[in-house]
């Protein structure tokens, strides 16, 4: 029964989310101003975002066959999704008689913020990739799941404002094997798109399991609107990463002149989110909450940056 109902459903380009919670006990919410769906389907959490081929099942990331669609206003699902909640959702009771009485008017939606950043063009570096590791936690998490776990929810933050996102990669790869050549890839993709805006997302390793903090690196010797737009950006995000975490704030930085940030012709920074080596941030960082609470300060950064240039 329940593989007829995915093949029916499939038929129209995806099982339409809105006839399972018909049938189903769904319980389904959106955040109008992210686009993110959350979907509860008896004792399973399942949050997904249109146009990401990803979701968090019970908090755990899965890749899908393809990305969530929106067609016509509906949501469709790829087969992965609608068999979790097949799986899972009881059927819906008959619903009781409702006596006659005074209709109450629903509360009205907050206003979307769909329009909040639409014009603009940001793109979006998750450090390192495919062979390209980055630091290693102790408990095996790589900084480059983490850099590209926290991209794409700002992707998904920034597009539901309305901006227009490119992302240098959208999955575990690299561009070169030689890491000065998979970083020129990057440089050249990002200028080559004229964004208005380029961050460079990394979390920290050392040697050392002791230093925690978040820091922000700039371009070095940059002289006029560039080298200030990008140090009125890390001054942002500085702000906005201390109300996520309780360790230091290590400050703007310039000494290496990163390549990424030399070579980049918009303003631009590189974030460092927090010490994968560091045992304590290592257990947040393995959280999706902790890295959408990281997106959600990032983003809430780029708004305010905008925000002030209009």
């Amino acid at each position: 029964m329940i593989r007829l109902a995915l093949c029916f459903l499939a038929a129209g380009g995806g099982s339409d989310l809105e006839e399972l919670a018909a049938r189903r006990e769904i319980a389904w919410t959106c955040d109008a101003g992210t686009g993110r769906h959350v979907v509860r389907a008896g004792s399973a959490s399942i949050v997904f975002s249109p146009g990401l081929a990803f979701a968090l099942v019970d908090d755990v990331p899965i890749r899908l066959s393809a990305p969530v669609a929106v067609e016509a206003g509906r949501v469709k699902l790829p087969p992965e999704l609608a068999r979790h909640l097949l799986d899972r959702a009881p059927l819906r009771s008959p619903k009781p008689a409702v006596p006659a009485g005074p209709v109450v008017a629903p509360a009205p939606a907050p206003p979307a913020r769909s329009r909040l950043l639409a014009g603009f063009t940001i793109a979006l570096d998750p450090g390192h990739g495919g062979m390209h590791t980055g630091g290693k936690g102790r408990t095996g998490l790589l900084e480059k799941d983490i850099n590209l776990h926290v991209s794409l929810e700002l992707r998904s933050v920034l597009e539901g404002w309305g901006a227009k996102v490119l992302l240098t990669r959208t999955d575990d790869r690299h561009f070169h094997a030689d890491v000065d050549d998979d970083l020129n890839a990057r440089v050249s993709f990002v200028n080559r798109h004229k964004p208005d805006l380029f961050i460079s997302v990394h979390t920290n390793y050392v040697d050392n399991p002791a230093p925690r903090g978040y820091e922000v690196w700039v371009p070095r010797n940059i002289r006029g609107e560039r080298d200030d737009e990008s140090r009125r950006l890390a001054r942002l995000v500085l702000s906005e990463l201390g109300a996520v975490w309780a360790s230091e704030d290590r400050g703007i930085k310039d000494q290496h002149n990163l390549r990424v940030l030399k070579g980049t012709t918009c303003p631009a920074v590189l974030v460092e989110l927090e010490f994968v080596s560091n045992p304590a941030a290592e257990r947040e960082l393995a959280k999706s909450s902790k890295r959408r609470r990281l997106a959600e300060a990032l983003a809430e950064s780029i708004r305010r940056w905008f925000s002030d240039r209009r």
